[in-house]
């Protein structure tokens, strides 16, 4: 036996077996794995020997199923094999050191409920053991190991049935059998493996080597002959889009994968069974590879931005923002929806292909009252359900989310957690938000006649947030500087405000601190940390008969308008915050004049762009769907370079795109309004 894989046996129940090491070839090794798979079940029985050296006198045991860690769950040395026979917690081990032979025994206390399962209740045997002295050898067990025997008792042997007649024609009192006839004759020969029809099939690629993607995944495994041609080979045949290889000779088809922790391609270094020369990914790394399956097109387009997708008569639209469950189901109610009502594995599915990739939970339609589950709607819920597993199983009031690291299953928690909120809204939303008069796209409300317009900007900010999202909405933060600027709010707060809090315009006492409102019985002026999230409340501009760049943006090339007020994120979900609006965006680089207009705004720096990689469409497309006209990539194709991260930003120093992950490094942030959407007088 040598290497790391080890060999692999077939063995029979309740026998024993002796394990000895060819002294001639090396050390006897100082630990030895064994695992049983496919078979062993309750009242099978295994018993091995393993020949050690006679010096050893420490051993160390770690063993999944049952536990033995060495420190809360220990292992039980008993002092004879009688006793090791008679244990029943798969615990026992026996060193004899007279013999050199370590004992332990494999068995299981479950049965076996399907033909396809690997271990009875889906738990296999694993043990380790590992000396801790003896030396490197030789092992000398001379004496042959003590065989397991088990109590065979059988009832006692019928008797032969009666003859019929006087006799049988060969006189000896028992029924003539007839001999089987003789064995058909078969041929040894194996059937071709059907070859996929390269003449319907797309390249295929490696898209790199990434930590466990959780994913539903047909499995597969070959000890001797898995490649990574194989595999892609069998998943294209079978109609999946992806491959996926691990740990040498398992191959996983899945038409989505959750690319989420990318690795560098150097850890995916595995031998494949089938070629050594080849690596099939790794211990809990799995290689993704495209299958050269042709995708269908990307579902169209709706909502805001066409940031959503469309799902039969609805749009499925994901708010970026992280909000409590309230908040969140008021933001889908302002676009004249609701939360999303997943009933079906078809819309399941939808909103998983949609959102793989983005790494933040997400709040959906569904909330348990009382002792059941409903849909916002009232309905109960439907014979289709994808809970995580004892997830429905709560006692108290509750809201479900999607676990992204779950592969987006069915989770819950309470209402203030805050999470991104996936809505369904009207196919035929428009930017019409009556009976609100006064403001862009007539956002605001005025108290009384003559006063200024406000809006209150439904979601959960940090200061800096709510200063861009003011400016997204055409305004700017509200001021209280003056006794009638103070006034002024007081009204709007009494007017319409609810009861929570508000950041407006200001700074505190020190620079940590900014202003806000807390309007839970009446408007209250008071400095917050900067870091608290509130709602924001705006004071918006009148809208003008000349169309400009609106307050706090910045005129550039081509019409475009710029928002740049320092922020900076490491997370790229966190962008969409500060810059979606009806008439906004994350910073989108159309030509080389923009791009080097953008490298003057902030040189030495590193700028988000509005772009991310999406497996389903085998591209990076911005947030509504588009591919980019224009690229300056610092490489040829960024599809190469997954492993660098599935987002994407611009070096201004060397005015290159670069690939990046979407949650580490910090970039700046920019948001983009072309001016022709910037609405006047006439376009109201």
């Amino acid at each position: 036996m040598e290497g790391k894989l080890g060999s692999k046996f077939i063995v029979r129940t309740n026998m024993s077996y002796t394990i000895r090491w060819n002294n001639s070839l090396g050390d006897v090794p100082t630990m030895v794995r064994v695992r049983a798979f496919y078979g062993l079940q309750e009242h099978d029985v295994i018993r091995l020997a393993i020949c050690f050296p006679k010096t050893t006198t420490q051993f160390e045991i770690k063993s999944w199923n049952p536990k033995i860690d060495g420190r809360q769950f220990l292992p039980n040395f008993v002092s004879s094999l009688d006793e090791l026979d008679a244990d029943t917690t798969m615990t026992a081990f026996y060193w004899d050191k007279d013999s050199g032979y370590f004992y332990l025994k494999l068995t299981s206390d479950k049965t076996l409920e399907r033909v396809d399962q690997m271990c009875p209740g889906d738990e296999c045997r694993d043990v380790t053991i590992r000396r801790l002295d003896g030396g490197p050898g030789p092992a000398y067990c001379d004496d042959v190991a003590t065989p397991f025997v088990t109590d065979q008792t059988f009832g006692p042997v019928p008797p032969p049935p009666p003859c019929k007649g006087h006799g049988s024609p060969e006189g000896l009192g028992a029924p003539v059998q007839v001999a089987p006839p003789e064995a058909m004759q078969t041929s040894t020969k194996c059937a071709q493996l059907p070859v996929a029809d390269a003449s319907a099939r797309g390249p295929q690629e490696s898209r790199g080597c990434f930590k466990d993607p959780e994913v539903d995944a047909v499995y597969s495994r070959l000890y001797a002959s898995m490649t990574p041609q194989l595999c892609m080979d069998r998943c294209f045949m079978r109609g999946y889009a992806y491959a996926g290889l691990t740990s040498g000779t398992i191959c996983e088809c899945e038409q989505l994968y959750n690319p989420i922790e990318a690795l560098d391609r150097a850890e995916c270094n595995v031998p494949c069974s089938g070629d050594p020369d080849q690596t099939c990914g790794g211990g809990g790394k799995t290689e993704v590879y495209t299958t050269g399956l042709v995708r269908p097109p990307p579902a169209p387009r709706c909502g805001p931005g066409h940031r959503g997708v469309v799902f039969d008569d609805i749009c499925l639209y994901p708010s970026p923002a992280q909000e409590a469950y309230p908040l969140a189901q008021r933001t889908c109610l302002l676009m004249g929806g609701t939360l999303t009502k997943i009933d079906s594995a078809r819309k399941q599915t939808a909103i998983v292909n949609f959102l793989t990739g983005i790494t933040e939970h997400v709040w959906v339609g569904t909330a348990h009252y009382g002792d059941h589950w409903v849909h916002l709607d009232g309905t109960p819920l439907t014979s289709y359900t994808n809970w995580r597993s004892g997830a429905d199983q709560v006692d108290k009031v509750r809201f479900m989310r999607l676990n992204a690291g779950d592969n987006f299953k069915w989770d819950n928690y309470g209402y203030w957690d805050r999470n991104m909120a996936m809505c369904d809204i009207p196919l035929n939303w428009v930017l019409d938000h009556s009976p609100r008069v006064c403001g862009q796209d007539h956002l605001g409300l005025r108290a009384v006649e003559g006063a200024p317009c406000f809006a209150s900007v439904g979601s959960e900010f940090n200061n800096l947030q709510a200063e861009y999202k003011c400016h997204v909405v055409g305004g700017r933060l509200a001021p209280a500087d003056t006794p009638r600027e103070k006034a002024n709010i007081d009204n709007f707060l009494f007017m319409y405000g609810i009861a929570t809090s508000y950041w407006i315009g200001g700074n505190g006492t020190t620079p940590d601190k900014g202003l806000g409102y807390e309007n839970k019985y009446f408007p209250d002026l008071r400095e917050y940390s900067k870091s608290s999230r509130m709602l924001a409340l705006c004071m918006l501009d009148e809208v003008d008969t000349v169309q400009k760049c609106p307050t706090g943006w910045i005129p550039g090339p081509e019409n475009n308008c710029y928002l740049n007020k320092g922020a900076i994120t490491r997370i790229f979900e966190e962008v969409g915050v500060y810059c979606n609006g009806d008439r906004s965006h994350v910073l989108r680089i159309e030509s080389d004049v923009e791009n080097e207009f953008i490298r003057k705004m902030v040189p030495d720096s590193r700028v988000w762009l509005d772009l991310r990689y999406y497996p389903a469409a085998d591209a990076f497309l911005s947030s509504d769907g588009q591919r980019s006209l224009f690229s300056a990539w610092s490489k040829d194709s960024p599809r190469q370079h997954l492993g660098n991260g599935m987002c994407a930003g611009l070096d201004t120093a060397s005015g290159l795109w670069r690939n990046k992950q979407c949650y580490s490094g910090s970039h700046t942030v920019i948001c983009e309004m072309h001016l022709s959407l910037v609405p006047t007088v006439s376009g109201i």
